[in-house]
């Protein structure tokens, strides 16, 4: 019983001779993935006579047969049952045939490695990719909003009322790495006037929590490149005052980048991966136990900022307030768009019904009135509606980082398409100076420190 633990919990592989183990472990009537490589000199004994299929529909089962001559096999056959046979059709389903190409020149080593870093890339994402051979220009008419709501005084005090009850959780997203300030490390990590950015939103919070004598829920958005480091300042700063089971944090989607021709690219033996944009927040907050939490909590509202903005303020009781008063799925904070070239999402209708998008679907022949703000509230259900949401992908042509020479596609989702599952949006405007300062780039450095003054 032991062995058969060991296979089921640790092993991706089982090599076997015919056995009184191999055959119980053969017919285990549980479900879990693993490859069976059995060995033989004969087709007509074990399990290979008994022609049964396997109750554990997860099992790959993969006989080598030797008539006669086990000693003919090599252990270069064995390791090409291994690799890239694991992968191949995987990489060939989605347009991969060239890594599979490079895959033979590897190393066993580098094979191994290879594969557990393919077989880690989320499967969602790999069906979006494909969308990348079928893109289409697209052409939809769009009609920018004219109008946009301001607070009252009474949204104020609904959002007080909000805030004290406990009804109201944040989440920043914080995945982004800071690149395209020159920065190693995180975004959120990113130092102005001595402060990282997400410092400044932590202050706002543990301020509004100390003036209400509330404990709000916070979740951090990370990817894979900086969850553990983020994690670890906040680990290394006491939580800024919170206490540690307020704080959760789930990590971002990620997505293989892509050359010209849809390939994915390789360097130093690696795949190169990059978070998949903001959109991906529904599946992965909703994938992780903190939406259950939130909602044995009772939470019924929750915030989205993203991290570099140090104007926004996570827990705004007019944004909350305004978003009950009109009763909203979706609430978007805008700002009037100062120029027709400014680099941010605008406010349009659809359909007769509220959307953002991005700055590059703008046409120039048109004249926008609010750009996207990039801080929104949601209700809690909304996330539950939408579990599991599959969004397209964009794929941007960028450079890769600050530090690299490689240009490539970037397979990205957008939160606010997600928005168009909702029943009732709203915008809310507000004066820039108020709560909009987004650092998107070293050139806007100084402005964004004049606004923290």
């Amino acid at each position: 019983m032991e062995a058969l633990c060991i296979l089921k919990n640790r092993c991706l592989y089982f090599i076997s001779l015919d056995s009184g183990l191999l055959s119980l472990f053969y017919y285990l009537d549980v479900e879990f993935p693993i490859k069976l490589i059995t060995l033989w000199g004969s087709k007509d004994v074990g399990i290979l006579k008994q022609d049964v299929r396997s109750p554990n529909n997860k099992m790959i089962h993969v006989p080598l047969l030797y008539e006669k001559n086990l000693s003919s096999l090599t252990p270069e056959k064995l390791l090409e049952n291994i690799y890239p046979k694991d992968i191949e059709n995987l990489l060939e389903q989605n347009n991969q045939r060239d890594l599979l190409k490079k895959f033979q020149e590897f190393s066993i080593e580098e094979k191994k490695k290879l594969t557990a870093e393919i077989l880690s890339i989320d499967r969602t994402v790999l069906e979006r990719q494909k969308l990348f051979f079928e893109r289409k220009v697209k052409k939809d008419n769009f009609i920018p909003l004219k109008k946009a709501y301001k607070a009252t005084f009474s949204d104020y005090k609904k959002g007080i009322n909000i805030l004290t009850a406990k009804k109201a959780a944040a989440i920043i997203m914080a995945a982004g790495q800071g690149s395209r300030l020159g920065f190693l490390g995180p975004k959120a990590l990113f130092k102005i006037k001595n402060k990282t950015l997400i410092e400044y939103q932590m202050e706002k919070i543990a301020a509004k929590q100390k003036k209400y004598n509330v404990k709000f829920y916070l979740s951090v958005m990370t990817s894979h490149l900086n969850h553990e480091e983020i994690v670890n300042y906040f680990d290394k700063n006491l939580y800024f005052g919170l206490e540690k089971d307020q704080i959760d944090f789930f990590i971002q989607k990620k997505a293989p980048f892509l050359d010209e021709k849809g390939r994915w690219i390789l360097q130093d033996g690696k795949i190169l991966l990059g978070p998949d944009g903001n959109g991906s927040i529904f599946e992965s907050f909703s994938e992780s136990d903190i939406l259950t939490k939130y909602l044995k909590n009772k939470i019924k509202y929750i915030s989205i900022v993203p991290v570099d903005n140090p104007l926004a303020d996570p827990f705004d009781e007019k944004l909350f307030g305004f978003h009950k008063s009109k009763k909203n799925e979706v609430t978007i904070k805008c700002i009037v768009r100062e120029t027709a070239d400014e680099k941010k999402g605008a406010i349009v209708l659809k359909d007769n019904k509220i959307k953002v998008i991005e700055y590059i679907d703008i046409e120039k022949d048109k004249k926008y009135y609010f750009s996207n703000s990039g801080i929104y509230v949601l209700n809690t259900d909304f996330f539950k509606k939408v579990r599991g949401l599959d969004l397209n992908y964009n794929f941007v042509w960028k450079r890769i980082s600050n530090e690299s020479e490689i240009f490539a596609y970037k397979s990205e989702s957008f939160i606010f398409d997600g928005f168009d599952n909702a029943k009732r949006v709203n915008t809310l405007v507000d004066e820039k100076e108020n709560f909009y300062a987004s650092l998107k780039e070293k050139s806007n450095l100084y402005d964004i420190e004049k606004s923290l003054n």
